[in-house]
């Protein structure tokens, strides 16, 4: 199951300095500056789903009087959180310039995610929430952090390729490959 522990830390063992640098550099290439990649749109994105989970929590919060309530009301936000996702980071055309800003706000989202959640699920627990409906805010961060994580990946695999980080590593082991002397001797 992806947790968005996970996430990070896959971002993190998936994409090392040496690769988020060649996306910088190719963001900086001012050869590139009107041309466009396939990327996701972020911020937006970002911003509907932690509206979503804080307003679900919230509600959760003022609205712990009616206990038979508490299944429907969590299998209604099961079913809104699956609408949620799939409009979430529809494909949109970024310019290059901006790849390295969108990799910074991706690496800024995926660290602040995990605190996020542990906050929200703290308030609920204080508040004395049903522990049901306190799960559910992991249920729902694990499908979004599934989800974001395909989405993000994909980009990412993107601009690796045109950075010519992935062409680099492949061509790594045969460029450090000695060429036999030549021979003198027939």
């Amino acid at each position: 199951m992806t947790t968005p522990e996970r996430v990070l830390r896959d971002f993190l063992e998936n994409y090392p300095d040496e690769a988020i640098n060649s996306i910088v550099k190719l963001a900086n290439d001012r050869s590139l500056t009107w041309h466009k990649f396939k990327g996701i749109e972020l911020t937006e994105s970002v911003q509907k789903y932690t509206d979503f989970i804080k307003g679900y929590a919230e509600y959760r919060i003022d609205e712990i009087k009616d206990p038979k309530m508490d299944k429907i009301i969590n299998e209604a936000v099961r079913e809104k959180g699956n609408v949620i996702l799939s409009d979430l980071f529809p494909e949109n055309a970024v310019r290059y310039p901006e790849a390295s800003q969108l990799v910074e706000n991706t690496l800024q989202h995926i660290s602040e995610l995990p605190d996020l959640i542990t906050s929200l699920q703290s308030g609920m627990m204080e508040a004395g929430v049903d522990q049901e409906s306190v799960g559910m805010i992991s249920e729902l961060a694990n499908q979004y952090s599934a989800y974001f994580q395909e989405r993000v990946d994909s980009v990412m695999d993107t601009l690796l390729w045109a950075s010519g980080y992935h062409a680099s590593k492949i061509l790594a082991p045969t460029a450090n490959v000695k060429k036999p002397a030549p021979s003198y001797f027939l």
